[in-house]
């Protein structure tokens, strides 16, 4: 089953301000391009703060753009009943695919309309997600585990493909300095069995939100900026030489 959602950082969709309507992500990579961003995430909000639409475009190494774009819809309970994902690329035909949810006391299911996939999330009692599983037709093709600490605080995430190695995902995380501190051990193997392995500090400020983030294995830096209502506008990741490898830039409407 795909993975037609790529999640590369976390977008709160309250904050201190109000609600979040839409918020707009722009990555550039000034090696690539300075003019264009390499990667835009654009992700919009219902007035419940659900994600009710997410546009996601990739720059690809010919100067054209891929887009996947994923439309959500949500039940009188407030819970998802309907996704609907197209992709589209210069020079090739349009994709769609369609799902549907089915909810559990243990969980919920999100299943292909053509029956060729599923994705399962167990939850806890207190709703937070104990394990997901990928299904590739009726096969289970791979799972995320999750665990916390007796605060609620993630500690571990890995992924596991049943049938290989490759696609191996791990996260592992320690909280020091009274939570003002994050040590994250990042491993990760791509299907051309690539593997890499990074460890990071993270400075927290007083909103536990990242300030400064440290890789050990690269010396490289990751710096963080917020708006006055806490929400993330601007991330710079530089090199060791203090060269700027690349920058994130967001922007927010909110519901009036």
């Amino acid at each position: 089953m795909k993975g037609y959602l790529i999640a590369i950082f976390c977008i709160w969709s309250f904050c201190s301000h109000g609600q979040i309507k839409e918020s707009y992500v722009e990555v550039f990579e000034p090696k690539k391009s300075v003019r264009h961003p390499t990667f835009s995430l654009k992700t919009s909000f219902g007035k419940r703060g659900n994600i009710t639409k997410v546009v996601q475009k990739l720059l690809d190494d010919y100067g054209d753009y891929s887009t996947i774009t994923s439309v959500i819809t949500y039940n009188n309970g407030g819970k998802k009943n309907r996704l609907i994902v197209t992709e589209t690329k210069k020079g090739f035909p349009e994709r769609r695919s369609e799902f549907t949810y089915v909810y559990s006391d243990q969980g919920y299911e999100e299943i292909s309309k053509d029956g060729k996939g599923k994705r399962i999330w167990y939850l806890d009692k207190k709703q937070v997600v104990l394990k997901e599983e990928y299904f590739d037709n009726a096969d289970l093709d791979s799972y995320i585990n999750y665990e916390y600490d007796n605060q609620g605080r993630l500690l571990k995430k890995e992924k596991k493909r049943t049938h290989s190695l490759d696609n191996y995902l791990l996260l592992v995380y320690c909280y020091i300095d009274s939570a003002k501190r994050i040590a994250e051990h990042f491993e990760y193997t791509t299907i051309d069995s690539v593997k890499t392995v990074k460890d990071y500090l993270i400075d927290l400020n007083v909103r536990s939100k990242p300030v400064m983030k440290r890789c050990l294995s690269n010396n490289t830096i990751e710096v963080f900026t917020y708006d006055q209502f806490d929400n993330e506008i601007n991330s710079k990741l530089f090199s060791s030489k203090n060269e700027l490898i690349e920058e994130r830039k967001t922007k927010y409407k909110y519901w009036k």
